[in-house]
């Protein structure tokens, strides 16, 4: 199967982002906006990317750079189409990379992290309760200990992975075409569907804006984001509230959705008659039922393929593995 994830490399691109953030005005406690760049560049077939945000003039790997490389419209300061146009585009070179998988490695220590110190703030309740059996004194001092020396053992990697994802990114550079966008999606559709971590992360399965190539089997269109977990969420900064983006695994599908392999189908202006004949498979949700699976409820996707060679095939697959399908066309 020829794939399609991939994105043709540049000698030479660069653009500025403008984007806002949140900080404390000097000498009040006034918040204000600031604007800041992410710089991204090509050279020499390799992505480099820098923000001059407070975190990263001091040398420190910040959010806006892995937002930016997940094409977050809304951080944007000024969403004219030349800005949107250069953070697409950054993210279909950024999609080629090894940046995402680093990511989600990085997201995966940061919740065994926080997993750690929920498990440690437990023990520390525990030792404090007026019913505490001080018999156990003992074996809880000796787990607080171990959970203590575990969480400055993962501090430690996660300081390592964050100054080795912010070397490739200002000084080695990333090289292109090491991984494909399919690559990079089924990543990110496996660290949002596994139960040992937070389900969020600010790297999209896909970019629902004007994309031209997504790289999956069964190209998208918007109108599918928050069907594929795609959402906006609020946070909050020094009492400010805005909007961001994070790919969540809160995926929800309906009967008579209806995807094809071809993104001429869903093109603008394109007549149904010329898109037709580059179809080669119609996927077709039928029903979508609930199942317990190892003790959990999951989403069941009964669907039908359609092709040429094989006709109309009938299919049942959970949530997520139905999900795979539609990125890379292997049942």
């Amino acid at each position: 199967m020829e794939d399609s994830g991939r994105t043709p490399s540049s000698t030479a691109w660069q653009a500025t982002i403008p984007f806002f953030d949140y900080i404390k005005a000097a000498g009040s406690n006034k918040t204000i906006s600031q604007r800041h760049y992410v710089h991204a560049e090509i050279k020499n077939d390799k992505l480099y990317m820098s923000c001059d945000c407070n975190l990263g003039h001091k040398g420190a790997l910040c959010d806006h750079l892995v937002r930016a490389a997940g094409g977050d419209i809304f951080l944007l300061a000024n969403r004219s189409r030349e800005n949107q146009d250069a953070l697409i585009q950054l993210w279909n070179y950024a999609a080629t990379t090894r940046l995402y998988s680093d990511v989600c490695d990085l997201a995966e220590i940061r919740a065994t992290f926080t997993q750690n110190e929920r498990m440690l703030n437990d023990e520390l309740k525990k030792r404090n309760s007026p019913d505490f059996n001080i018999k156990l004194k003992d074996e809880t001092d000796a787990k607080i200990k171990n959970l203590r020396a575990e969480s400055r053992r993962i501090k430690c990697i996660i300081a390592s992975k964050e100054a080795e994802i912010l070397d490739f990114l200002v000084t080695t550079g990333y090289s292109l075409d090491t991984h494909t966008k399919r690559d990079n999606a089924l990543r990110v559709l496996e660290y949002v569907s596994n139960d040992k971590y937070d389900k969020s992360i600010y790297l999209p399965i896909f970019l629902p804006e004007d994309a031209d190539n997504n790289g999956w089997y069964m190209p998208l269109c918007s109108a599918f984001a928050s069907s594929f977990g795609l959402v906006t969420a609020e946070r909050s900064k020094f009492k400010k509230n805005y909007t961001v983006r994070i790919q969540t695994d809160n995926f929800s599908f309906s009967e008579g959705y209806i995807f094809y392999d071809s993104p001429l189908a869903r093109k603008a202006g394109v007549a149904w008659g010329d898109a037709l004949p580059h179809i080669h498979n119609i996927v077709q949700v039928r029903d979508v039922r609930n199942a317990e699976k190892d003790g959990k409820i999951i989403p069941i996707i009964k669907f039908t393929t359609d092709t040429p060679t094989k006709g109309k095939v009938f299919v049942e697959l959970p949530v997520t593995d139905f999900i795979k399908y539609l990125i890379c066309g292997e049942l």
